[in-house]
């Protein structure tokens, strides 16, 4: 039965769910929708954008994506509103906030909080699978709110395959602090799963860094070959292995890279993977740039390429052919569209937002820019500095 089902278009396969319990199992089952996508040469492969968490739980999250068939596999999947989340065992009350912070090969870290007394959980929406983490130092400390300071995530998953394979799978949490002094070290909380414990490590600085300007531009946290990557407010990038050793102090030494000498720092920016490097785009002054760092992390050295360089004005008498484009477009008034993701799936394309409410998929070979919300306020997610991500649906497991 389950070859017939495999030849079938995904359509009716959704709608032959509903046919029986027992047919609602198997086609239900994450195990068939990844032979399903592979049987079909699903290409190319189904992503989610995800921008903002409705509140409380028992609404469904805002998403979006370009293509049909992945935005119809998405929403006809339940695992992507994250209800299973207020399920029985999780006991959540139904007013519950619930925040996606992050996501790393098909996992997603969420917490009940923002900002102060986080309770973290690693979830996977296609296979509903989900671990509650254990409580972080500054939870475990019961200070009282006012001494609480916000912080940024960093999620990495450490599993090297990137196919659509059922896999356990070991991944770290990073509680990233943010301050407003001039510090030369500073304490990251990580979680391992391998040892399913929170360790602090006092990070040393070659410079004084601070956090200050991050409560103006909210930025993202990236993390690539095992190296956690974030903004500074004085224009540059801290740079964490989190496989590096103590030196001799006793402390873990962090790097330092300046942004392009082109960059600015009041503007909408955001940080990404880009062809298995660090990516960083800008928009000011009406005209989009976007940057790869060729980094030599072993070196100790790095140097920052232009990949690409246009005018928004110039992208849009290319795309004139809805009138949610042709509102945006003033000719001699520049204006800017907002970074909001780079896409790890398609790295051609960029998401981008306008107006508070807008977003889009730009692809930088094509100069297309595809509108695919026109609703979404996606600003509310990203002023309270929950950063927007890029999901692409895996069946790694939370678990150990």
């Amino acid at each position: 039965m389950i070859e017939i089902f495999l030849r079938l278009p995904l359509e009716p396969i959704l709608k032959f769910r509903y046919v029986s319990k027992f047919w609602f199992s198997i086609l239900n089952n994450s195990s068939f929708i990844i032979k399903w996508m592979r049987f079909n040469n699903f290409k190319p492969p189904p992503w989610v954008f995800f921008y903002k968490l409705d509140r409380p739980i028992n609404e469904s999250v805002s998403i979006v994506s370009p293509y049909h068939h992945s935005s119809q596999f998405i929403s006809d999947h339940d695992g992507f509103s994250f209800r299973f989340l207020n399920s029985k065992p999780l006991l959540l009350n139904k007013q519950e906030e619930i925040y996606l912070l992050a996501s790393s090969n098909g996992l997603v870290l969420c917490s009940t909080k923002i900002y102060f007394d986080y309770r973290y959980y690693v979830c996977n929406p296609l296979t509903k699978q989900w671990v509650l983490l254990p409580l972080h130092y500054r939870a475990r400390d019961n200070k009282p709110v006012r001494d609480n300071k916000p912080v940024l995530h960093g999620f990495v998953c450490e599993s090297s395959s990137s196919s659509l394979t059922t896999k356990s799978t070991c991944y770290k949490v990073v509680r990233i602090p943010i301050f407003e002094e001039w510090l030369n070290d500073f304490i990251l909380e990580i979680f391992s799963s391998n040892t399913g414990q929170w360790k602090k490590h006092k990070i040393s600085c070659p410079q004084s860094v601070t956090m200050l300007f991050i409560y103006r531009k909210p930025c993202n946290v990236v993390c690539l070959n095992g190296v956690v990557y974030w903004i500074e407010g004085r224009n540059r990038i801290i740079a964490y292995d989190l496989f590096n050793k103590k030196n001799e102090n006793g402390d873990h030494q962090c790097r330092l890279i300046d942004l392009p000498d082109e960059a600015r720092v009041y503007v909408d920016r955001c940080l990404g993977q880009l062809e298995g490097f660090i990516g960083y785009c800008e928009c000011a002054n009406g005209e989009l740039s976007v940057w790869k760092l060729e980094d030599y992390f072993s070196k100790g050295s790095w140097n920052w390429r232009l990949v690409h360089n246009i005018r928004i004005d110039d992208i849009l008498p290319e795309n004139f052919e809805g009138r949610a484009f042709r509102d945006l477009y003033l000719p001699d008034h520049p204006f800017n569209l907002n970074p909001l993701a780079f896409n790890p799936v398609d790295q051609d394309v960029m998401i981008l937002g306008y107006g508070s409410k807008y977003i889009y998929a730009y692809n930088m070979k094509t100069r297309i820019l595809k509108l695919l919300s026109r609703d979404s306020y996606y600003y509310s997610s990203t002023a309270s500095g929950v950063s927007p991500f890029v999901l692409a649906p895996l069946l790694t497991s939370p678990f150990r």
